[in-house]
């Protein structure tokens, strides 16, 4: 009998050719079985040969409970396997060379309520190149509903290479199955593995088609393709998921339920380049897919690593039903370490509008500070409204971070936005939906590339996006009104869209709407570019140290713009001053003499007013200003309109010029135009200009009068 060494264990080699009529020893290829012996041996290799998918015999993995140490199901393996190296020559000749992709081998469960095969002491378990499959012939329900292989030894490792899991004849990777038959197999399940306080299990470059139970009606993960409990390391890279789902009933609280990874107490888990196919077959209410439930256990040194996933639809085969959900979910408690990066969920050839909570991350209770999520993409067809209900896409996002316990406790009222939190971070968002929300956020720094959708953020978070799209012409964009929202918010442009017959564009609408301003929470929002009413302007009336709120919306100075914080503001006006090429002037007026919340134009992340000098030397930044003749005091006037300018400087350097110490207000000229009894006036700021780059003036603003206003020419000059 011929034998391999592999991790240090040397095994019999017992031979089996499927496409064999004539039964030999199994000791050589020539003198192969045509099937597997009537039970498992320890320390044995079984080769088996690479055939098409209907030799003479369908070789069945023997049932039963098995206490060895060692086992290997190899398919022969290709040159390119990392197991061939290790085969002997005799075997390489014979079979090294067939074209085939895999070696058939039934794992069937004939006895309800219990694993095919149970491996208690098995140390190295060891698959390769195999189409591992059930049929249906005998196969009832029960049977299906437990994993071909559970392996429970603590030292076990567990290894699936280059392998086919699946139902024989269910050929969901084949796009021309797929397109001839209308659904899968009633009895096909997923149920793979389950593997309990175990040593390691790694599985790579395997294709696994599976479809969901769908007769699971309480969202429960019923139909798990791997199950993992307590085991130390596990590796889950390269492969292809292809999960076909379908509702057997008519009634709309049908679910789909299916989870590609149940992870309980485990310690490190990297799941890199995996693609993640979705078929679906029609009228299901909430096809409910997981691509990992994971909770480590308290005190574990526990990382998590997802690398390059993609998640497509591949196929739709009939209507949709009238509310869908669809759940990737990540379930993070306790962890040490979590990396989720260059995650692809590309819904764009199906008719879904886009789903409920598509992907969920929950990062709760989190110690590390290097924590990432970053590029995540997450598209639809942006035209579809099949099966889109307006009631039912308003609370969570397609994309929905929840962190608010990293972040601790939060009330009614905060003192101070967060702007970088370290804890939970996720940067190169994108998210492309139609309508619904596409974003909910608790206690999360985001940063995005942009946004289609409704954004709603809960709690603390730092938003940041380069563009906002709101494809509801009536209705708002990005929702802070909850009493516990102490968020900041930077968007360089945002943008309605206003050419919607189901959703028309209605001017009234606040794009953003906050809590109570005055007894609520704190939010910053700066918005560069904007095509629509952003937010009410309604201020307060009363001081509150307690709460802090600017917002800052410039559309280049000219039509569209709004700023305010607890009780000043300034929008635009359509007054003007003579000869300037501004196009309305800034309303600026203030309603509590609250010096603590002085109005900033130009506050960051937005830029100030930008002037590009022709020439260097002695310069003069000049903002012309007219006061309302309702203000009956100019005391101090200095300081209540004051310039702010960042000054370049040969050495690289930047120099803060103040008009409060280096400028002055001065009377002015101007003719104001579509107001009267306006008093012109102007700030001057002397600056010395050593190089041509751009210098950013800051302008601001606190003079209190109780029905006083001043209207600011947004056109400032540099002579």
């Amino acid at each position: 009998m011929s034998t391999i060494i592999y991790n240090n264990v040397e095994y019999n080699q017992i031979f089996i050719d499927p496409s064999k009529t004539v039964a030999g020893d199994g000791s050589t290829p020539e003198n192969a079985l045509f099937d597997f012996p009537t039970t498992l041996a320890d320390n044995t290799c079984y080769v088996i040969r690479r055939t098409n998918e209907s030799p003479n015999t369908l070789p069945q993995i023997p049932n039963g409970t098995y206490d060895f140490k060692n086992l290997m199901i190899c398919g022969m393996p290709k040159e390119t396997d990392l197991l061939y190296k290790y085969m002997n020559q005799l075997e390489k000749d014979a079979w090294g060379k067939d074209n085939f992709d895999y070696a058939m081998c039934r794992v069937n469960n004939t006895t309800a309520n219990q694993p095919a095969v149970t491996l208690t002491a098995v140390n190295d378990f060891i698959v390769n190149r195999c189409y591992l499959f059930r049929d249906e012939s005998d196969l009832s329900n029960d049977n299906v509903k437990e994993f071909a292989f559970d392996v429970t030894n603590a030292d076990a490792c567990t290894k699936f290479d280059n392998c086919k899991f699946g139902f024989l004849g269910d050929n969901f990777d084949d796009d021309a199955w797929l397109s001839s038959h209308s659904a899968p197999n009633n009895k096909n399940r997923a149920y793979f593995l389950h593997a309990s306080d175990t040593q390691a299990v790694s599985i790579s470059n395997c294709v696994f088609n599976a479809a969901s139970d769908y007769n699971s009606l309480n969202g429960t993960y019923r139909s798990c393709l791997l199950t993992v409990e307590g085991t130390q390391n596990i590796n889950i890279c390269n492969n292809i998921f292809n999960i076909c789902s379908k509702s057997n009933a008519a009634s709309s609280a049908s679910h789909v339920c299916c989870s590609y990874l149940y992870g309980n107490v485990c310690r490190n888990v990297n799941m890199s380049n995996n693609v993640f196919n979705m078929i679906d077959y029609g009228n299901i209410y909430c096809p409910h897919f997981s691509i990992c439930f994971f909770m480590p256990e308290n005190d574990y040194t526990t990382n998590f690593i997802v690398d390059n996933t993609k998640v497509n639809y591949k196929q739709m085969k009939d209507n949709v039903a009238s509310c869908v959900q669809g759940s990737i979910l990540f379930d993070f408690e306790n962890l040490t370490h979590y990396s989720i990066t260059n995650f692809d969920l590309d819904f764009s050839n199906s008719p879904y509008f886009g789903l409920y909570k598509d992907l969920l991350i929950s990062c709760k209770y989190s110690r590390s500070p290097n924590n990432k999520i970053d590029n995540i993409s997450i598209k639809y067809n942006t035209s579809s409204k099949v099966g889109y209900n307006d009631n039912n896409n308003n609370d969570f996002g397609s994309l929905a971070i929840l962190c608010d316990s990293v972040m601790g406790s939060t009330g009614s009222k905060q003192s101070t936005p967060i702007y970088t939190p370290t804890i939970c971070k996720a940067t190169n968002i994108s998210v492309l939906r139609g309508y619904g929300a596409a974003l909910y956020s608790t206690g999360a720094c985001i940063e995005a590339n942009i946004i289609r959708g409704l954004i709603y953020l809960y709690s603390q978070n730092y938003f940041k996006a380069n563009k906002v799209i709101n494809p509801k012409g009536n209705y708002r964009v990005i929702d802070m009104s909850s009493a516990a929202c102490c968020s900041t918010v930077s968007i360089d442009t945002l943008e309605v869209v206003k050419d919607d017959a189901t959703y028309p564009y209605d001017s009234s609408i606040e794009q953003i709407v906050f809590y109570n301003l005055e007894y609520g929470a704190t939010n910053n929002v700066f918005i560069n570019h904007c095509n629509a009413l952003p937010f009410n302007l309604s201020m307060s009336t009363n001081k509150n140290s307690n709460a802090r709120e600017t917002s800052w919306v410039a559309n280049d100075y000219n039509g569209l713009f709004i700023a305010r914080n607890l009780s000043a503001s300034a929008k635009s006006w359509g007054v003007t001053r003579a000869g300037t090429t501004a196009k309305a002037s800034f309303k600026m007026e203030t309603t509590v003499n609250d010096t603590n919340n002085e109005l900033t134009l130009g506050c960051n992340p937005c830029t100030g007013f930008i002037l590009t000098p022709s020439e260097t030397g002695a310069k003069t930044i000049t903002a012309y200003f007219g006061s309302s003749n309702s203000y009956t005091s100019f005391a101090g006037i200095g300081s209540k309109i004051w310039l702010e300018a960042f000054v370049p400087q040969t050495d690289g350097s930047v120099k803060v010029y103040n008009s409060i110490v280096q400028g002055s207000v001065e009377q002015d000229t101007s003719v104001w135009e579509g107001d009267s009894g306006v008093k012109p006036l102007k700030a001057v700021l002397p600056v010395d200009v050593q190089t041509t780059d751009d210098i950013e003036v800051k302008v601001h603003f606190h003079w209190y009068d109780s029905i006083g206003y001043t209207y600011l020419d947004p056109e400032l000059h540099l002579d």
